[in-house]
């Protein structure tokens, strides 16, 4: 029926088409979704390269989780500690910094449509219809997809195929049978005694993220009048609490610890006089690759995991960060006048302040010395350096300076129209990925030796076959 509205009577037909349960059906049209999902066309206000940043971060989590996931079945897993020899391996070994651009992409894009669109009338604000929208639209966009996901994960996926290493109860069906409700609540970053989907942590955050940012963006339309002050506003948020009082037992100064990684990066120096063994413990997991922390102590990544590495409060800084951006974007128009010395200059700090997060542990993953100094700033600042230095790409290209040349080699290239579809199906590759690899290897007939980065880079590409075939499906629907 849609292929025949579109084609033979026109799309003046299909606007006409205003009931809502023509708009719900339409939403299953495989021919619609087909024509939306495919479209590369931009309209004008657009950042465009957010599509390439979001896409290449998506295929760095792939190829993280490959591994990552294939850790269990491997029988030389201590060929893994000769990873770190090669300098290039601190991409893999650094994959969690992947996730972080996505974060950052959402504050911005959050607060530059959102400003957008309450712009043209003030009055918006006090309206409920605006609110009831913001939050409802937002649950109802993840949530089908994510609860489809879910179910599957948790009582079809065990009758996909089987084996000698194949679980016949599935990955996760207890945990998921007992706690699925804290999934579908987007909470189960905080209550995880039985974490159903694993990696939905991630979107347990950026819900929460969503929910609390109202409160940011009124302040700014309310009483916070120029970009200065937002930016100082911002700075106060991130810099945060100066003080915390010394802490005994390793889980508490975990939780305390954490806020330092996130937020409130000023009380480094009063972390100076823990234990020689709590130092090593977290900042060690903090610094280094999930990898090496699963290797150092099982019990200190559990540590790890639950009180730092998942919550929100150490992980908001790149949000923060896309906040700003984001109304920075939207108050100048996208049109900012900056002398060329200071752009290339800014260029060439942002490529060095970014090889230095990526690569800057490489000494410390072969030898595991470190000194106290740089485990202290590495840990506080290095996951908001890494936002500021994804910051800097979307604002330059944005504005028109992501590059020397016309509209500039890496915003022609994070624009690239081959991005734009599949960034529409990032949401949904970042739900089903884990399920194909883990299903993968717990399908093979015997444990997996591994030989060179081929191997898995094979086993990646045929994943992000699969999951674009799966990604498609999810979508449509």
């Amino acid at each position: 029926m849609d292929f025949v509205i579109h084609r033979f009577r026109g799309k003046t037909f299909v606007s006409r088409c205003d009931a809502a349960f023509a708009r719900v059906l339409l939403s299953f049209s495989l021919y619609t979704n087909g024509l939306r999902i495919f479209n590369t066309r931009t309209k004008s206000g657009q950042i465009s390269c957010v599509h390439g940043i979001r896409v290449l971060s998506m295929f760095w989590i792939i190829f993280g989780h490959t591994y990552y996931w294939g850790i269990p079945y491997l029988n030389n897993l201590m060929d893994g500690y000769k990873l770190p020899n090669n300098i290039a391996n601190q991409i893999l070994l650094n994959g969690s910094l992947s996730v972080d651009p996505f974060f950052f992409l959402s504050g911005m894009l959050l607060t530059y449509l959102w400003l957008k669109n309450v712009s043209s009338s003030m009055d918006k604000i006090k309206s409920w219809n605006l609110w009831l929208k913001y939050y409802l639209h937002r649950y109802l966009r993840l949530t089908p997809v994510y609860m489809i996901v879910l179910a599957f994960n948790a009582d079809t996926l065990r009758f996909v195929t089987d084996g000698p290493m194949w679980s016949q109860n599935g990955f996760e069906p207890n945990y998921c049978a007992n706690s699925w409700w804290t999934n579908a609540l987007y909470i189960n970053n905080f209550i995880h005694d039985e974490e159903c989907m694993t990696w939905s942590w991630y979107l347990a955050n950026d819900m929460q993220f969503y929910m609390l940012a109202p409160i940011i963006l009124l302040l700014f339309i309310r009483f916070v009048p120029t970009p200065s002050f937002n930016m100082l506003f911002n700075v106060f948020v991130l810099l945060g609490i100066r003080y915390f009082r010394s802490l005994s037992s390793l889980r508490s100064f975990l939780q305390a610890a954490s806020f330092v990684h996130g937020l409130f990066s000023t009380t480094i120096g009063l972390l100076s006089h823990f234990s020689q063994l709590t130092r090593k413990s977290w900042f060690h997991c903090n610094c280094m690759s999930l990898f090496h922390c699963i290797s150092f102590r099982f019990e200190i990544f559990d540590l790890f995991w639950d009180q730092v590495y998942i919550k929100p409060y150490t992980r908001c800084a790149p949000f923060l960060i896309g906040i700003l951006v984001g109304y920075f974007l939207c108050k100048t128009k996208m049109s900012v006048q900056i002398p060329k010395a200071l752009v290339a200059f800014c260029w060439i700090l942002n490529t060095a302040l970014g090889l230095v997060i990526v690569f800057g542990l490489c000494d410390y993953s072969r030898t595991n010395q470190i000194s106290f100094a740089w485990r202290l700033i590495y840990s506080a600042f290095g996951r908001t350096v890494w936002s500021v230095v994804i910051a800097w790409v979307t604002f330059a290209c944005a504005t028109g300076y992501g590059g020397k040349v016309s509209s500039g080699p890496v915003n022609t290239f994070l624009s690239w129209k081959v991005w734009t579809p599949l960034s529409r199906l990032v949401y949904s590759a970042y739900l089903i990925h884990p399920v194909l690899i883990r299903s993968y290897y717990a399908s093979q007939n015997r444990p997996m030796h591994f030989g060179d980065h081929f191997q898995m880079v094979t086993i990646s590409i045929c994943s992000v076959g699969n999951e674009v075939q799966s990604e498609w499906m999810l979508a449509l629907g």
